[in-house]
Parts: C-alpha cells; structure tokens; sequence
C-alpha cells in the first residue's frame, strides 16, 4: 500500500512535455489572433484620422479661398495654408497666423506629405474639382482623397 502512495505522488509531480506543448500552442495562438486584431483596428484609424486631417485641409483651404480669391495653385502647395506665397495676388488678404496651426497638420498618420493639386490634372476621379489633396496611406498606394465618398 505504502508503495503505491509513492508511485502515485511522483507521478503527479510535474507536466508532461505534452502539456507543456498543449498550454504554449493555445498561449501562442491566443496572442496572435490579439495581435492581428490589434494591427488591423490600427490601420483603420489611422485611415480614419488621415481622413479627418483631409477634412480639415479641406476647410482651411475653403478659409484660404475665401480670403484670397482662389485655391492654392499646384506650386504654392498646402505649404500655402502656413506661410504666405509670394505669388498670392493680394497678400494683405492672408490671414495672420496662417489657415493651419503649425506643419504638423501638412503629415499623414504614416508620417508623409499630404498630396496636393490645384487644378487636378492627375488623378481621373477628382477632374473636374479646383483643388484635391490626399494621402498615399501605410503601402504607398492606398490613396485616401478629398474627392472620396464619405470624407
């Protein structure tokens, strides 16, 4: 009997190789559907902020046209919106301070320029429109625009 007692406590001592494999696998699983969750919910807002950035441009822009007389051009650029141009017509017209606080609102969440084209030459779906401005998203080919639905 007293045999048997110690047969059965050393049995029970520790987990088999088996588990152990069993518990990392479920653990590592787990964390990947986390992670891929996570990197997904990631991208979209920072599609979403690119967007509200864009919104934002945009009004700046209207501001800017209101004050001015037109868009910037191509070559003025949104740059346009922080410091005056020189070819502005009548500068007097730029509003002190600028149409935008500071360049960081010049930079996609990714850490690029935003694109910039008055009159839109370039891009089939905005022709027709004075001005577009967009971002080139994460991959540099993912173009989230002024002249999209639901900006």
């Amino acid at each position: 009997m007293q045999n048997n007692r110690q047969n059965q406590r050393h049995d029970r001592r520790g987990l088999t190789l088996v588990e152990i494999m069993i518990v990392l696998i479920i653990v590592v699983a787990i964390g990947g559907t986390a992670v891929v969750a996570y990197m997904g919910q990631r991208e979209r807002a920072l599609e979403r902020t690119a967007r509200a950035n864009i919104n934002t441009l945009e009004t700046a822009i209207r501001m800017f046209v209101m004050d001015i007389g037109r868009p910037p051009t191509t070559d003025e650029g949104l740059e346009a919106l922080v410091s005056p141009p020189s070819t502005i017509p009548n500068p007097d017209n730029w509003i002190q301070g600028g149409y935008l606080e500071g360049r960081r609102g010049l930079i996609d969440p990714w850490g690029n320029p935003y694109q910039y084209e008055s009159p839109v030459r370039s891009i089939p779906e905005a022709q027709g429109r004075p001005y577009a401005i967009w971002s080139v998203g994460a991959d540099g080919q993912s173009i989230i625009g002024s002249w999209m639905a639901g900006q």
